[in-house]
């Protein structure tokens, strides 16, 4: 498995879209205060 990073397709206070490796898309959820707006946006 790669231990580098896959590059951001979309980032917002709830958190990060990024690619797997595998070929499909991750949801990195962050730990920063967000609104629902943030998370339907994600």
């Amino acid at each position: 498995m790669s231990t580098t990073p896959s590059p951001v397709h979309f980032a917002n206070p709830a958190g990060q879209l990024r690619e797997d490796p595998a070929g499909f898309i991750r949801i990195e959820w962050s730990n920063q205060p967000r609104g629902l707006h943030d998370a339907q946006d994600l």
